[in-house]
């Protein structure tokens, strides 16, 4: 049994309609929801603040019926073994606080690596399409947290 710290999104991109969807992205949306079905059907864990920033920011970005909404649905049942919240300092702007060492950009995806780093060794980081993450990878290996891209097709046409 692991923790996980998952990027909106991959919940975002999971719960995208086909129709919307260009050919690059069909193979994301599938990567995405493929990684949801084999995370509900295990044991991992899905690593949270405990203020419910990221939970949240899920909810904010997925349909409310959509195929994303139904896994959180099931992670959130009680008991909620599933779900580990753990407790992260905010600034006075509500952006996750961190160390200069790993101090990326963007300021609102500074929560995911503070919950990440809450564990020994830091929970994997699992992302579909930011190209952030790639951009910040040297900060990012040198605190030791791991990110498994689950687009790397879409993230290089990004970022050409």
């Amino acid at each position: 049994m692991a923790e996980f710290v998952v990027d909106t999104n991959v919940w975002a991109m999971a719960d995208k309609l086909i129709a919307d969807a260009n050919e690059i992205e069909l193979d994301c949306i599938e990567a995405a929801q493929n990684w949801l079905r084999a995370f509900i059907a295990g044991t991992d864990i899905l690593a949270l603040d405990d203020r419910y920033q990221i939970l949240g920011e899920y909810r904010a970005n997925i349909r409310q019926r959509g195929f994303a909404t139904q896994i959180l649905n099931q992670l959130e049942k009680k008991p909620r073994d599933r779900l580990i919240e753990v407790t992260i300092e905010f600034d006075d702007d509500g952006y996750a606080i961190l160390s200069e060492e790993v101090l990326i950009d963007d300021k609102s995806d500074r929560k995911f690596i503070a919950v990440s780093l809450k564990f020994d060794p830091p929970a994997p980081l699992i992302n579909a399409v930011d190209t952030d993450w790639t951009k910040d990878k040297p900060k990012l290996d040198a605190a030791k947290i791991l990110v498994q891209e689950l687009c790397p097709d879409y993230i290089a046409a990004k970022l050409k």
